[in-house]
């Protein structure tokens, strides 16, 4: 049982390396893409208000929709590195237990 215990330890060695490092640069990334979107959704605020003053709607759904897509890649990029550090936490239970 302790060479079972030892050798599935050793195989997910390597698992918990590589969750450790895609859990930080899914952070960095995370924390970098939402300063960029942020202003990426200002700037779309700005062109949606513009097409509502010109009552341009084919152009405010399209804007809209882009918004939308901008927002969800960012939710993405949380849930993702959310879901990285729980595997983490759990991969590093189970090595070091």
């Amino acid at each position: 049982m302790f060479l079972v215990k030892l050798l599935i330890k050793v195989i997910l060695l390597p698992v918990f390396l590589l969750s450790c490092f895609i859990s930080s640069w899914a952070g960095l990334l995370s924390k970098v893409s939402g300063f960029i979107l942020g202003l990426f959704n200002l700037l779309l605020l700005v062109i949606l208000i513009m097409y509502l003053s010109r009552h341009d709607w084919p152009q405010v759904a399209i804007t809209g929709l882009i918004a939308f897509v901008a927002f969800m890649i960012s939710f993405s990029a949380s849930f993702l590195e959310i879901v990285m550090e729980f595997v983490t936490k759990k991969l590093s239970n189970i090595i070091f237990s």
